[in-house]
């Protein structure tokens, strides 16, 4: 069982160490696209798993599973904060299906099932930040 969401935040401050879906949901929400704007008390964890999931499906290297070539394709921002998901690849790719549904999911499934694997990340578009962000002071 999580705890309540505050007890989290507190204990997050303490050691700096926020849970893995803050990265994805950080990244998202500066793409100007959450599915939802505000957080409430009540669902924070709810809506903090729709926002990593919405972030992970929607495509644009984000995430990608190559059964063929036994490679899970991540953003390379997942890179960045590894160790937040995991150490090993089947750490890492089950902290990620639990955010996932569908058919990428069950290629994730079985990329899992089918032992080893290798973890390879996109080229971070930074252009894509440059043409979102906004000036200030003008």
């Amino acid at each position: 069982m999580q705890p309540p969401i505050l007890d989290t935040c507190v204990k997050n401050l303490r050691t700096l160490t926020p849970p893995p879906h803050c990265f994805v949901l950080g990244k998202h929400l500066c793409r100007s696209r959450p599915p939802i704007k505000n957080f409430t008390a009540e669902a924070v964890q709810e809506e903090l798993r729709i926002n990593s999931q919405a972030f992970l499906e929607e495509g644009g290297g984000n995430l990608a599973v190559d059964l063929e070539k036994k490679t899970l394709w991540l953003t390379k921002i997942i890179s960045w904060y590894r160790s937040d998901f995991g150490k090993k690849n089947k750490d890492v790719a089950a902290t990620l299906l639990q955010w996932l549904r569908g058919a990428d999911k069950e290629k994730l499934e079985a990329l899992l099932a089918g032992g080893k694997f290798k973890i390879r990340h996109y080229t971070y578009d930074w252009s894509n930040v440059a043409k979102t962000s906004k000036t200030y002071g003008q």
